[in-house]
């Protein structure tokens, strides 16, 4: 079997425990259980450990709406780039540069959808209101789900 260098690219990680966590979390255990260089592409976290096996954290800031997340500011000094295949779990901030390096690489993407964001519209401040007249969070999750695909179709080993 050949290895790869995946890049698993998340908004959400330890210390928040959540589904989005739980599901990068054991995909990563089972990547590199299975002998994958694979590394979780994180914000930085005022109480995530200081060194984590297989995780690069990114400069981040305190979300305001929502009380011990983080946003991501990727910036490419800070983002390792060598991958061979790049999984994003987010349509956010740090899904959109693993999106940027899969396209400007050429590398096999694939992105998984774990929230049903239209769902949670009401937990964001301003959120529902603004969906309510222009049915912007649907769009927004159809964009997400429809425009990413493979940047290139998967290599045979």
């Amino acid at each position: 079997m050949r290895l790869y260098r995946v890049g698993l690219f998340t908004d959400v990680y330890f210390p928040n425990p959540n589904g989005v966590t739980t599901s990068v979390y054991l995909l990563l255990r089972e990547l590199r259980r299975m002998g994958h260089e694979a590394w979780v592409i994180a914000p930085a976290h005022p109480e995530a450990p200081e060194k984590e096996e297989g995780v690069v954290r990114v400069p981040s800031v305190a979300y305001p709406f929502y009380e011990g997340q983080q946003i991501a500011l990727p910036s490419a000094r800070y983002l390792p780039r060598e991958f061979e295949l790049v999984h994003t779990h987010t349509p956010l901030t740090l899904g959109v540069w693993g999106l940027r390096i899969a396209r400007s690489k050429n590398l096999p993407h694939v992105s998984t959808f774990h929230t049903h964001y239209e769902k949670y519209a009401h937990y964001v401040p301003g959120l529902a209101f603004l969906d309510k007249y222009t049915g912007i969070v649907p769009r927004l999750a159809k964009a997400s789900t429809t425009g990413w695909r493979w940047s290139s179709p998967p290599r045979s080993p």
